[in-house]
């Protein structure tokens, strides 16, 4: 039974080892880093390792099973989103009294089951501009049905568009990653949007060339921001700090929620996918995700006061 009771723990040691090592591989490889976005995935491997040194003891091993302790309490500690429990701050009355632009981004997904849902809730969602990411096949024609709400649209290729209750003054699309930009005029202000649709952390080449493509297309603008989409990248990794790093000085607003997957392998949402980043002159009303819409993404809606530039 010592033997026994020895090996177990052994391995548990190894575990906890291999398992905080692949959390800080994420610092170098993008599939690794996969392991920091998954985090109910870091949590449990923590938590099981946790138990089993917790309730195994091996005397000879003390040293490392303390050392392996440490590794899946930092598992856990880091794995938990925490901004999850955590809100915004309130606003300052001349905030509250601002006025207000509304965005939603939503990946449809090209294998939407419910169109006629996801039409329902785009249409009460009252935004001023919506992002849309995966139109073709299933939701090719969502936006055309949008359209006596949203007249104004406009769409790149890869699937994102944009549709708006306000007219667009220019638009564009990126040649290097599927994104769609168009600027228009809030309260007397200019305000660019962007809806765009990284790759998967999975096909590290292609992430990392929407990545760069992106922070180089928001670098090269000015003025008043919005991008918002599908980042295929949750809270917790090496990569989203990377990608709050490139996109500063925008803000990050969707911090602590859950997009994906929505409608199937879950009952809830695990992992935050889908972001908004925008400018320091909007100030958060409200960041909140929709109901599951035929989507395996949620909906993200956010309410900003626009605040005096003056």
């Amino acid at each position: 039974m010592s033997l026994m009771r020895a090996l177990i723990v052994f391995l548990t040691i190894a575990a906890a080892f291999g398992a905080a090592g692949l959390a800080l591989a994420g610092a170098v490889s993008i599939r690794a880093d996969i392991f920091n976005i998954a985090w109910p995935l870091k949590v449990l491997a923590g938590l099981a390792i946790l138990a089993v040194l917790l309730l195994v003891r091996a005397p000879a091993q003390r040293v490392g099973r303390l050392a392996a302790i440490a590794c899946a309490a930092g598992l856990v500690l880091t794995g938990v989103p925490w901004p999850m429990l955590t809100s915004h701050g309130g606003l300052t009355g001349a905030e509250q009294a601002a006025p207000g632009f509304t965005v939603v981004t939503f990946n449809a997904w090209a294998s939407n089951s419910d169109l006629d849902s996801a039409e329902r809730w785009l249409r009460a969602a009252g935004a001023d501009v919506i992002a849309l990411q995966e139109i073709g096949l299933n939701t090719s024609e969502l936006p055309q049905r949008l359209i006596d709400a949203y007249p104004f649209q406009h769409r790149c290729r890869w699937g994102v568009r944009l549709v708006s209750t306000h007219p667009f003054s220019l638009t564009g699309c990126s040649d290097q990653l599927p994104a769609a930009w168009a600027r228009l005029v809030i309260d007397g202000r200019e305000v660019t949007v962007t809806s765009v649709h990284l790759a998967r952390p999975l096909s590290p080449s292609w992430y990392r060339v929407h990545s760069d493509a992106l922070a180089d297309l928001m670098a090269s603008r000015s003025g008043l921001q919005v991008v918002m989409g599908d980042f295929n990248t949750g809270e917790g990794g090496f990569l989203m700090a990377r990608q709050d790093n490139r996109l500063s000085p925008l803000i990050r607003v969707t911090r602590g929620l859950r997009t994906w997957p929505s409608g199937r392998l879950s009952p809830a949402p695990l992992l935050g996918i889908d972001h908004v980043w925008a400018s320091e002159d909007f100030a958060v009303r409200s960041v909140m995700t929709g109901p599951h819409i035929g989507s395996d993404h949620r909906p993200v809606r956010v309410d900003f006061a626009l605040r005096d530039d003056g």
